[in-house]
């Protein structure tokens, strides 16, 4: 849990540097500032805070390069050490848990470094908008949509045959299948 205590205060750092530029810690006065003011999103303070709520966001989600799902040592995984003991349904509510962590941190990112497409009224057209603006960020932001936690699905010819692992895989206690 040290990855959490070092995230907290990047996180309000970050959040803090925007506000301080927008002159309000309100989430939304601080998106409406950055979109009235687009030379403003370019500034070294707004790009030092994504880069910083980025690197948190991989951190605080487990992600690569912060977290190897695919290592053997315990000590080197921050997400995957914390679900070894679970299956079925309750690993599903912790894949879950971080699924939605990480939606919500990249929307966090998405609106208020990038707000053009916020809805300001609630209007069904507006609304639409709104929503197909989110998933674009979305999209942007998580790079490689398609693929999956793990990898590519379409994954290489050696490797667990039941996850895709690239190695033999400690999950499946099967050896990698080889290319013939």
């Amino acid at each position: 849990m040290t990855v959490a205590a070092l995230a907290e205060p990047t996180v309000a750092l970050a959040i803090f540097a925007l506000a301080l530029s927008a002159g309000s810690i309100n989430l939304g006065q601080i998106a409406a500032r950055t979109a009235g003011r687009p030379g403003a999103a370019v500034s070294p303070g707004h790009l030092l805070a994504f880069g910083a709520l980025f690197i948190v966001t991989l951190a605080e989600t487990g992600r690569l390069p912060i977290d190897n799902p695919a290592t053997h040592l315990e000590l080197t995984m921050i997400h995957e050490a914390m679900i070894l003991e679970y299956s079925g349904r309750y690993l599903a509510l912790i894949e879950w848990a971080a699924a939605l962590k990480l939606l919500i941190f990249f929307s966090l990112l998405g609106n208020l470094f990038v707000p053009w497409g916020v809805s300001v009224a609630m209007t069904p057209s507006t609304l639409a908008v709104a929503v197909a603006s989110l998933l674009a960020k979305l999209v942007v932001l998580a790079g490689r949509w398609p693929y999956s936690r793990r990898g590519s699905r379409s994954s290489a010819s050696s490797g667990c045959p039941s996850c895709s692992a690239p190695r033999s895989c400690w999950r499946c206690s099967r050896s990698p299948r080889r290319s013939s």
